[in-house]
């Protein structure tokens, strides 16, 4: 097993490696400071008091959620997908991102779906809604984290940088019992009866 250094424009990661895996142990930024990828996991985004109900049942869903597929259709027509870190849930229930403006998200944004996924606990939500790209210094200098560092080297005001605000319309959601151990009996139970038994709930929210 070996240990090397990688620089990644304004970071370097030490990396442990092996024939079968890769991972990143540690990102060392510029500043000095450095990260485990544990504690990259644990960066959540920051949510605004919501004053919708069904919003704030939302962002109750989603709050532990550090990444997000974000799709939409290319110029063909043909549905795109992108892995995207959510930081902040406006007020108004809008959900921003930095994104890279070198690197095209579709050519449509008004129709959109933003899913989230968390097979250990069986949480799964699909937002539909319209997103759009912004570019607002002081919004970004609010969300701006060292994290983002490694990808906009010149910081807040990197030239490639943009914002992506996505407005949720409709969610639907998926969840089910959190222990391990109450899932399989349900599914054993499930399937003995021929019907969903403790299997959790969906709902659809349309009030957002």
């Amino acid at each position: 097993m070996d240990w090397a250094g990688q620089r990644t424009d304004g970071a370097i990661a030490a990396v442990m490696s092996s024939p079968s895996r890769l991972s990143t142990i540690a990102v060392l930024f510029d500043d000095g400071s450095m990260k485990s990828t544990e504690e990259l996991r644990d960066i959540h985004m920051n949510i605004e008091t919501q004053n919708n109900p069904e919003m704030a049942s939302l962002a109750e869903l989603i709050k532990e959620f550090t990444v997000a597929m974000l799709t939409n259709a290319d110029a063909s027509g043909a549905l795109v997908s992108h892995p995207m870190t959510p930081l902040a849930m406006d007020e108004q229930g809008a959900i921003w991102f930095f994104t890279d403006s070198r690197y095209t998200l579709g050519e449509d944004l008004a129709a959109v779906n933003l899913s989230f996924a968390n097979a250990d606990t069986s949480t799964f939500v699909s937002l539909a809604g319209g997103a759009q790209l912004i570019h607002d210094l002081p919004r970004t200098e609010k969300l701006w984290t060292s994290f983002a560092k490694p990808w906009f080297p010149a910081g807040p005001s990197d030239p490639n940088l943009t914002l992506l605000k996505f407005v949720p319309e409709t969610a639907q959601y998926w969840d089910a019992p959190n222990n391990k151990a109450l899932r399989a009996f349900a599914m054993a139970a499930s399937i003995v009866a021929s019907k969903p038994i403790g299997m959790g709930k969906t709902e659809t929210l349309t009030a957002l």
